[in-house]
């Protein structure tokens, strides 16, 4: 029965001293795998301050882009923004669009726009919209100056019904400002 204690004994501390040794080696691996997941959440953190941070960049890149974008459609607004005024010469004279250049004593001489006219005067139109400008008049010249081809009136029996702009960048592009005389 001794014998078969010790044997028992033996067998238990065999167990035992194979259970320590996994335990040992439990404890090793929860040891590696604790570290391993501090150097991991340390990596995590870094990788979210560096989310952060481009984050932070995209943003400023962002806004630089809305700003150049808002910049640019109003630049191309400006160049697609022209103006016209229609009238007899005398109520353009006297809205101060229109004087006589060269005249002596209110005779002769040739129209020409005022050099300090008010812009509040004329009508605002996109070039790049507007092809028709509508007269209506027995008459119509142009007093402002702009390429032969880029235009032509259009007359239904004698009447001139409208200024046709055949070619809106040649047109407006010795100026953008029109004056119709009727």
């Amino acid at each position: 029965q001794l014998n078969k204690a010790k044997a028992s004994q033996r067998s238990s501390t065999k167990k035992l001293n194979s259970a320590l040794a996994q335990i040992s080696q439990m404890e090793k691996l929860i040891n590696q795998l604790s570290v391993q997941n501090e150097q991991k959440n340390l990596e995590i953190e870094a990788l979210k301050e560096e989310l952060i941070s481009m984050n932070y960049e995209l943003d400023k890149i962002s806004m630089a882009y809305a700003k150049e974008l808002q910049k640019t459609e109003e630049q191309k607004e400006q160049l697609n923004t022209a103006y016209y005024a229609i009238g007899t010469f005398k109520e353009l004279k006297k809205a101060n669009i229109l004087t006589r250049k060269g005249s002596f004593i209110g005779m002769g001489g040739a129209r020409a726009l005022v050099e300090d006219f008010n812009k509040d005067q004329f009508i605002e139109v996109d070039i790049s919209e507007v092809t028709d400008i509508l007269i209506d008049s027995k008459k119509a010249q142009l007093a402002t100056t702009h390429p032969e081809g880029s235009y032509e009136f259009e007359e239904v029996d004698g009447v001139i019904t409208k200024l046709a702009i055949l070619d809106p960048n040649v047109f407006w592009s010795v100026s953008k400002f029109l004056v119709i005389v009727k």
